[in-house]
């Protein structure tokens, strides 16, 4: 069994950060995904409400945001030393 050790990275102050075109890219898709996913929460209410009625749209809205949150801590923590950019066009594709 292999241990890592922690490697901090270096710091980068705030105008150094917005101009680097990998971050604003990354940020960008990060952005444009959660506008899909509140969009999708968003009907998903009023499509849902209807047919299981109140309670249980808003059950299954909660289960979603649930899962959306715990995917999100699972794949942080499993991130390692991978390329964040591939893991994150990976996520985007499984959510696609």
């Amino acid at each position: 069994m292999t241990i890592t050790t922690f490697r901090p990275y270096a710091r980068v102050d705030l105008v150094q950060l917005l101009s680097r075109r990998s971050f604003a890219t990354l940020s960008a898709s990060f952005a444009l995904g959660m506008f899909a996913q509140v969009g999708a929460v968003a009907h998903m209410v009023t499509r849902l409400a209807p047919v299981l009625g109140t309670v249980e749209a808003a059950a299954a809205l909660s289960v979603t945001t649930a899962s959306a949150v715990i995917g999100r801590i699972l794949l942080g923590a499993a991130l390692g030393d991978a390329d964040r950019r591939v893991v994150a066009a990976a996520n985007f594709a499984i959510q696609a």
